[in-house]
């Protein structure tokens, strides 16, 4: 069965009543690939002919979402990141996610009716279940969520929708692999013998340092560990001590502390201590 929300202004579509705005009828297949098509075939033929204005007894319809408010919120945005010197690669990164995910669902509707701004925006999410993550629509409805507050404040809109919310779990990022650290530190190496500068050596011990600290996303405060950070321990069935960073206000933790590996103990640890 399809169904999509289409307002209560329209009565009917190709002879088929609209009830309660909501508009809907049988695919008459039982097969699920299929019943996917038509109603993405049925999606797009209506809301085609609802931008046109072809349902709405000829008359297009006033309101421009992308036009009215996308626009100049993007072109806001961009002058903001302008006078402040900021990078336009995650702005160019939103605007693109909006137009060739978002627009199509919000481009012709009556953004003052929060109800169907809504419900719009909830065929959005739907749409995107298909094929993405909760943590990916999260990002979504952030820009969603953004245009509209912009569109308030500017008095473009008179009330704000629900926006969805999902629960965004924090995968973790895994650390490089071996292999990927010692391709790394090889490509360092081979820089310093290049140029020859001591740059590129400090640069080959801290990334040895990250590898053997194995703290994941260990962050900035990696670039500052002072000599008290480091305790160490001694066992008589190791040549070396066994070493202890402990890094503090991490990201995720007030303090989060590990041991060195026994190899850059053995190569590294005396002189960096000194």
């Amino acid at each position: 069965h399809f169904v999509m929300y289409v307002g209560t202004i329209l009565k009917e579509i190709n002879n088929k009543k609209v009830m309660n705005g909501n508009f809907g009828h049988s695919l008459k297949t039982k097969v699920l690939r299929e019943a996917e098509q038509q109603a993405k075939n049925n999606y797009k033929d209506i809301t085609d002919k609802i931008n046109s204005g072809e349902l709405k007894n000829g008359q297009k319809s006033k309101f421009n979402f992308d036009k009215d408010i996308v626009d100049r919120y993007f072109d806001y945005r961009k002058k903001d990141y302008q006078a402040n010197n900021r990078s336009m690669s995650n702005l160019r990164k939103e605007k693109s996610q909006y137009y060739n995910y978002c627009s199509e669902f919000f481009i012709n509707i009556d953004y003052n009716d929060d109800v169907v701004m809504e419900h719009s925006i909830y065929d959005l999410v739907n749409y995107l279940k298909q094929t993405r993550k909760d943590t990916t629509i999260t990002k979504y409805m952030n820009i969603i969520s953004q245009v509209c507050k912009f569109g308030q404040r500017k008095g473009l809109i008179k009330a704000l929708p629900n926006i969805p919310k999902f629960s965004r779990i924090n995968e973790e990022v895994p650390p490089y692999f071996a292999k990927d650290i010692k391709q790394i530190r090889n490509q360092i190496m081979e820089e310093y013998r290049k140029t020859e500068d001591r740059f590129f050596l400090m640069l080959y011990d801290y990334i040895g340092f990250l590898s053997a600290l194995k703290i994941n996303r260990a962050g900035l405060n990696s670039l500052s560990v002072k000599k008290f950070q480091f305790s160490e321990a001694k066992d008589k069935e190791f040549l070396h001590p066994i070493v202890k960073c402990k890094l503090y206000n991490t990201k995720n933790k007030d303090r989060i502390e590990d041991v060195l590996e026994p190899w850059f103990v053995d190569q590294y640890y005396p002189k960096l201590i000194k």
